[in-house]
């Protein structure tokens, strides 16, 4: 095959199937040949790549000498004085994330995104929709509802390339104690899991959280009720440790304070409460005489008793002339008690609290409890992302919401009151009311920055308006400010560095991120903007 025969070829490709950027890689492979025998080789090479995967559902051309950049929004922002500082994106979360590889690259703490779980593709053949079909699923979901939805239809080797180009970024923004969380469903996961495996490595992999997402559901016959979605978990290096710190729930059992240790404590007799093995004749080692004198704080244990009778010898007169007190087991019924401690001396510790006829185990209040990250999730039911949702706009917006509760666990996770959140398919701006709802809750000053496509005005009308509510109206939430930009496109030179650009972008840069500098950095391939190709209805 003759080079300009294979370079014809691969010009007259569907842009459905390669955009423009990929046929010049691909006749760039094709040029390099050698002889004819390569040219047919690489051309072979090239169509079998086409019809294995390199395909994108909406193709998108690199126009040159365009980058996207962001652009500050007053009229749509929220400042409030001395408010923690979050931001909002509108526009291409790719585009987004350019910008926020410039400005935060290995500054992000933590990843959340929940993307299009690809549902509408799955039930629907996948590869298998034509673009009129799918308008036509599009059109049927949205009328009438008055709701907002992903775009949920794509090819699964689409679909994987979008989100393999956004994960390649994402790792580049994490710290390096960073953590990502993905939501996946059982369309993608497997597909996904491999991708992020790849991306940040297996080894990294810190476990799949399955979330159960309803108390029942729907089912064809002969089928499993699907009623669980999955939250893929990876950390970028090896330093971060993860342990889920709970709250203590019994922190008003501890009522008593001790000020000489000053800790808190409750009040647990040390006599065993029941009948049977509860009474001296199972445990007649545990029978005892404690002696107390509260004068001085010492303690004498005296065996005053017959472990064959169980009867006790009268009070020690030396010690009670020494002002000790004498205090033995209660009879149970008219059985003697025993104690529950056997070896006293072992346990004591200054750990006894002494009343009236009684002896109580000072049990101290733990500061914290920790136990083991579960993956298991019960009690985060999507039905209460749509209540959350519409708790704050007062009707139903978004199709299957995320509860806050749930982004408030996974961002609890990491031990940093002060990490910065990001999640670049925003959504119904869940993520954005758990992390203030959180910072109300600790008192931490966590910030977010979110990012989304404003696909049928989810984040013009839905989002940010949510957000702007909670700050307004959320009592301990008023303390944010929420910073609005929008993606614009700008000419540059290819050569073009960040220290030259607009006086008013390198402002818009410094309003995202406070801590920019300007840097001599070569920055059009950091950030051209994508422009989608308009489909020939005839290709």
């Amino acid at each position: 095959m003759k080079k300009q025969t294979a370079i014809t070829k691969i010009r007259e490709l569907s842009q459905n199937t390669f955009n423009n950027d990929q046929k010049q890689i691909a006749i760039n492979i094709v040029e390099s040949a050698k002889n004819e025998n390569q040219v047919a080789e690489f051309y072979s090479l090239v169509v079998q790549k086409v019809k294995v995967g390199l395909t994108f559902d909406e193709s998108v051309n690199i126009p040159t000498g365009e980058i996207a950049v962001v652009s500050f929004s007053p009229k749509q922002s929220l400042i409030t004085e001395n408010g923690v500082d979050n931001s909002f994106i509108i526009g291409e979360n790719l585009d987004a994330l350019k910008n926020l590889r410039v400005l935060y690259k290995e500054k992000i703490d933590i990843i959340y995104i929940d993307p299009p779980y690809n549902t509408e593709s799955a039930e629907n053949g996948g590869n298998q929709l034509s673009d009129s079909e799918q308008e036509k699923i599009q059109k049927k979901q949205n009328e009438g509802k008055g709701t907002f939805k992903y775009t949920d239809k794509f090819s699964r080797t689409g679909w994987l390339n979008m989100i393999k180009a956004r994960l390649l970024i994402a790792k580049e923004l994490l710290k390096e104690n960073g953590i990502i969380f993905v939501s996946i469903d059982d369309n993608e996961q497997a597909y996904l899991k491999v991708i992020m495996d790849e991306i940040f490595g297996e080894d990294k992999f810190l476990g799949m959280i399955t979330r159960k997402t309803s108390a029942g559901a729907k089912n064809k016959a002969g089928e499993l009720a699907k009623n669980a979605d999955y939250i893929l978990v990876y950390k970028r290096q090896d330093k971060i440790s993860l342990t889920k710190k709970e709250k203590d729930a019994e922190a008003k059992k501890y009522s008593h304070y001790d000020s000489s240790s000053k800790r808190y404590f409750r009040k647990r007799t040390l006599q065993m409460q029941g009948a049977g093995q509860d009474l001296l004749k199972y445990r007649k080692d545990m029978g005892y005489s404690i002696y107390f004198n509260s004068d001085n704080n010492k303690i004498k244990i005296l065996y005053d008793y017959s472990k064959e009778t169980l009867i006790y010898e009268k009070p020690n007169e030396k010690l009670l002339k020494e002002n000790y007190k004498c205090y033995r087991p209660s009879t149970v019924g008219k059985e003697p008690g025993r104690w529950r401690w056997s070896n006293f001396e072992k346990n004591f510790d200054n750990n006894l609290l002494f009343e009236i006829g009684k002896v109580y185990q000072k049990e101290w209040k733990k500061a914290k409890i920790i136990k083991p990250f579960d993956t298991f999730w019960a009690g985060f039911l999507n039905s209460q992302g749509t209540k959350d949702l519409k708790a704050i706009l007062g009707y139903k917006a978004f199709d299957f919401p995320k509860p806050v509760s749930l982004i408030k666990e996974l961002i609890s996770i990491y031990d940093n009151k002060n990490a910065i959140i990001l999640d670049f398919y925003a959504g119904s701006g869940t993520t954005g009311e758990a992390v203030m709802a959180l910072n109300k809750d600790d008192k931490g000053t966590r910030r977010y920055i979110l990012a989304s496509n404003d696909e049928n005005k989810i984040a013009t009308e839905v989002a940010i308006p949510r957000l702007k509510k909670i700050i307004k109206e959320v009592v301990g939430c008023s303390n944010n400010s929420l910073k609005v930009f929008n993606l614009e496109n700008h000419s540059v030179e290819l050569t073009s560095t960040i220290d030259n650009l607009a006086d008013d972008t390198r402002e818009n840069f410094k309003l995202l991120n406070n801590q920019f500098v300007p840097t001599s950095e070569k920055i059009y391939y950091s950030l051209a903007s994508l422009r989608k190709e308009k489909h020939n209805e005839h290709n």
